[in-house]
């Protein structure tokens, strides 16, 4: 269920991020736009919470199957 949130928030909130004429000071086709766009850079953070959550439980599933597997040697 809160992965289902995680996803839909952003998809809810993407809506005021679709290209207008004037939208933003920058290229619109530049990496600097995305960068320094708070409607877009709202996406990055996203990203950037759920690859560390990702990776917090990556590392926590293989603590545990590294505990198994040394207590099934012993």
């Amino acid at each position: 269920m809160r992965a289902l949130l995680l996803l839909i928030v952003p998809v809810l909130t993407s809506a005021a991020a679709m290209g207008h004429p004037g939208h933003g000071s920058t290229d619109p086709a530049s990496a600097v736009h995305y960068v320094i766009s708070p409607l877009h850079a709202g996406w990055m953070v996203w990203a950037l919470v759920l690859f560390s959550v990702g990776v917090r439980l990556l590392g926590k599933w293989f603590r545990r199957l590294e505990r198994n597997v040394l207590c099934r040697t012993r």
